[in-house]
């Protein structure tokens, strides 16, 4: 089982130090857990699965050292391989540290690498399959998209130069380069030339008295981890300080442009916004102003229109009392075809100078019928002037309040100041109709002039 970045490698017994976790809050605070066990827990809890850690899979030995054909499959917890001496158990520590990157003389097993081709051999091929932390991918250009296995395969010739495949879950082949499986054993924490993870079976006899305490903490440290962080916190500490320095130099740059440029163009936009405000304030203003103004030209188009009923019904009196002269007209025209029948036969009779007088005295009568019917037509014709100059001034009132209506309202204030033009179109043709009435009683008065000065000839001779 490999240690993960940062793992407490000293067991469950709780001798080894404890690293403090800090979690973020739902809140977006900070909290610190006890321990990285707490931490863990609480990170299963939350994903409603059981964590898994990367892991080898399988190995595989062609013709390596003494496996001719080996295909070894491993679980995911510990797995121990048994056997005598001489069976090839460290054969395969030293295939699997050779795989993963490590060099000939690390093994302390071969001066070259031909010398792990096995004999009669032309080459020795070793496939490690590893699976991966699920959502935790290799980041490399080529490496992203490798799927939960990854197959390193080494191929070592009797002569020549030693090769790399790296595959992806479906087997097919992704990189050739070495530092592809530099990134991958990296990513998963494998140090092979570390022998706290690898120990060669040379190096177990001597490990422990032949090193100094410093070079154990060194292994420990980096076996753990822990130098990785550290090397991590040096580089961020480094980039902090990259950035707070290029920071002030930019906000150096920036301070006279913030004094010159930013706040008087954020006081102008302020001012602006505060324009804009007013400007739609106004605009609310100048609409209420516009049908303030059609209300008041309504009421007196209301009032008019009572005018004009008025005109009407003394035009109707002023028609009737035409009708009822007319009629004593007719009477009077009967009485003068009497009177000419009367002077035709020049009858010189007391009686004849009478009913001459009468109808003198009736000639008289009509012509003062006549003045009151002059005088009624005239008052008619001037109410029917200012009945048509009422409605040339309501007219150009209309249209005043048609255009303002039209840029505050649109369609609808058009339709009504359209109803209020007919309406005032229908007025203009009752004036009109008046007016024809008019002519037709001033023709009627110039026919009875005439038939008056008749008569009075006739009764002059």
């Amino acid at each position: 089982k490999m240690p993960r970045d940062g793992e407490d490698s000293s067991g469950e017994d709780g001798g080894g130090p404890r690293k403090r976790i800090r979690r973020e809050k739902e809140d977006g605070d900070y909290e610190m857990n006890d321990t990285e066990d707490e931490a863990e827990e609480e990170i299963k809890a939350e994903d409603h699965e059981e964590y898994q850690w990367p892991y080898i899979k399988e190995i595989r030995l062609d013709n390596f050292m003494c496996h001719n054909n080996l295909k070894l499959e491993l679980r995911k917890e510990m797995n121990f391989i048994g056997g005598q001496n001489g069976t090839g158990k460290s054969a395969i520590l030293v295939a699997l540290a050779m795989c993963l990157g490590a060099k000939s003389k690390d093994t302390a097993r071969a001066d070259s690498l031909k010398d792990f081709v096995g004999t009669y051999r032309d080459k020795a091929i070793i496939k490690v399959k590893l699976v991966q932390r699920p959502g935790d991918p290799v980041r490399g250009e080529r490496l992203h998209n490798l799927g939960s296995e990854v197959t390193i395969e080494r191929t070592i010739p009797k002569s020549g130069a030693a090769s790399y495949r790296v595959l992806d879950q479906r087997g097919n082949k992704v990189s050739t380069k070495r530092e592809d499986v530099d990134l991958i054993v990296e990513h998963m924490g494998l140090q092979v030339d570390n022998p706290i993870q690898v120990m060669q079976q040379t190096q177990s006899k001597t490990f422990l008295h032949s090193g100094k305490e410093t070079k154990y903490y060194e292994f420990f440290h980096r076996a753990t981890g822990l130098q990785d962080l550290h090397d991590t916190i040096i580089e961020l500490d480094k980039y902090v300080k990259q950035i707070v320095l290029e920071f002030k130099a930019i906000e150096e740059k920036h301070e006279s442009w913030l004094e010159n440029d930013f706040k008087p163009a954020h006081k102008d936009y302020e001012e602006t916004k505060q324009l804009r405000e007013m400007k739609k304030q106004l605009d609310e203003l100048d609409s209420m102003l516009v049908w303030a103004i059609v209300a008041e030209k309504e009421k007196t188009k209301k009032d008019l229109e009572a005018d004009v009923q008025g005109l009407n019904d003394k035009i109707e009196k002023g028609m009737k009392a035409f009708e009822e002269v007319k009629g004593s007209e007719n009477d009077l025209d009967e009485q003068l075809s009497e009177l000419k029948t009367q002077i035709s036969l020049k009858e010189q009779t007391d009686d004849t100078k009478e009913k001459r007088k009468s109808a003198t005295q009736a000639v008289k009568q009509q012509q003062k019928g006549v003045k009151d019917a002059e005088r009624d037509a005239a008052r008619l014709k001037k109410d029917l002037d200012d009945i048509q100059q009422a409605i040339r001034k309501l007219e150009k009132e209309a249209i005043e309040a048609e255009k303002a209506r039209a840029a505050a309202s649109g369609k609808k204030s058009t339709s009504m100041l359209r109803e209020h033009r007919a309406q005032l179109a229908q007025a203009e043709g009752d004036r009109e109709t008046a007016f024809r009435e008019v002519q037709k009683l001033e023709e009627a008065k110039a026919d009875k002039e005439v038939e008056k000065q008749e008569a009075e000839r006739s009764v002059g001779r």
